[in-house]
């Protein structure tokens, strides 16, 4: 908000405000996909490099037991709180969203008003489907 109101102060063209808006987006972006990818590096690096101290018994089959842990992590998770979650991938995601009324429920951060309401989206969704 603070950003804006410094914008409506300045008294700039609406053009040059529009690109100062996507150049600053632009910018958080870049810098959230850097974390991310550093985030992602340093996970790779706990739990695989790391996965040797914890498990030093099993030699190098530890990176079998990682999957299966995590498995049992995410198992329980999906059942307490997105029931209607199928398949994989976004497409799956974005049926259980418009056509299942996924979203809706207990547990979730977005309400059902928040969900897309156009008639495109529920028709392009089998699109990419190969079955």
């Amino acid at each position: 908000m603070r950003s804006l109101q410094l914008l409506t102060r300045l008294k700039l063209p609406h053009s040059t405000s529009l690109v100062l808006v996507a150049v600053s987006i632009g910018i958080a972006t870049g810098l959230g996909s850097v974390a991310f990818i550093q985030l992602l590096k340093g996970c790779i690096t706990l739990f695989f490099d790391g996965g040797r101290w914890v498990f030093p018994g099993l030699g190098r089959y530890y990176v079998l037991l990682l999957p299966a842990i995590g498995g049992l992590i995410v198992g329980p998770l999906i059942v307490r709180f997105a029931r209607e979650a199928k398949g994989h991938g976004v497409p799956e995601v974005m049926t259980a969203l418009v056509l299942r009324g996924a979203g809706s429920g207990r547990g979730w951060p977005w309400s059902r008003s928040s969900r897309p309401r156009s008639p495109s989206v529920p028709a392009a969704l089998p699109a990419g489907r190969a079955r």
